[in-house]
């Protein structure tokens, strides 16, 4: 109805609103960014502005909402996450320090966020500002593209996770994580080519 969130790894989550502004609140502390939808800026380069808040000191009229939605999405994550922890179902997540976080974007944010998301027959896919592709297929396997794509995680329908090299992957004639991987790259071409029209 709002939008889509999201709870990574580092323990930070966030939304994608339907506008296309997003907004990621860190894992550690107060802290939130707001990444406005991409402006052609007066150099003519296409950006998207962002700007870093606390949840009790932002601008109140443009982002009260999304702030409350950014708040319930968060709580409600994190709560899913809590629960499938004590079940074994996921990994404990690995916080991280908003500060002190070395591997800011291309653009210099601080945290990772979804720049992009798309539903498929088959899988939804994910594109983080870091460059990361992950696509979740319906049927539980996972495909996680690194950002340099030289590394790929795959996760089997047993919840097994292996880390390959696409060297290896190529190997592995007819396996589910090489169809899994070719179909990430289909749906990713069309991305791409879709946001070039």
């Amino acid at each position: 109805k709002y939008g889509l969130g999201f709870l990574l790894n580092d323990g930070s989550s966030g939304v994608y609103f339907n506008d296309s502004t997003k907004a990621v609140h860190s894992a550690t502390n107060d802290e939130f960014i707001y990444i406005e939808r991409r402006k052609a800026g007066a150099d003519g380069q296409v950006k998207e502005p962002v700007a870093i808040y606390t949840v009790n000191d932002y601008p109140q009229d443009a982002l009260k909402k999304k702030v409350t939605l950014l708040q319930h999405f968060r709580n409600y994550l994190v709560e899913q996450q809590k629960q499938a922890e004590k079940k074994g179902e996921s990994p404990p997540l690995s916080p991280s320090n908003f500060d002190a976080r070395q591997d800011d974007d291309e653009n210099g944010v601080p945290m990772v966020f979804m720049k992009k998301w798309i539903k498929t027959k088959h899988a939804m896919l994910f594109r983080l500002s870091n460059g990361t592709v992950q696509v979740l297929f319906y049927d539980s396997t996972e495909v996680l593209i690194s950002s340099e794509g030289r590394l790929i995680t795959y996760v089997d329908k047993d919840k097994n996770r292996f880390i390959l090299s696409i060297a290896e992957v190529a190997n592995k004639l007819n396996s589910d994580c090489q169809r899994r991987l070719k179909y990430s790259k289909e749906i990713i071409s069309q991305l791409i080519s879709s946001s070039k029209r």
